[in-house]
């Protein structure tokens, strides 16, 4: 039997990343947004407005 594996594309981790922006908005935080693959590989960040640079990296540390 031959196993397939899934994997996040970067169009599904634009979708995450909205529904994350949207409830973010809703309770207005100023977050990072970090989406990482298995690998703990970066595919997605986003910064919304007033959020501290240092949250970059601390978003992506908590991605991963």
């Amino acid at each position: 039997m031959v196993s397939t594996k899934s994997f996040l594309t970067l169009e599904d981790a634009k979708l995450v990343a909205a529904a994350a922006e949207a409830e973010a908005l809703r309770n207005n935080w100023p977050v990072v947004i970090a989406i990482v693959d298995e690998g703990g590989h970066l595919i997605y960040l986003q910064r919304l407005d007033n959020t501290q640079i240092g949250s970059v990296d601390v978003a992506i540390q908590k991605a991963r």
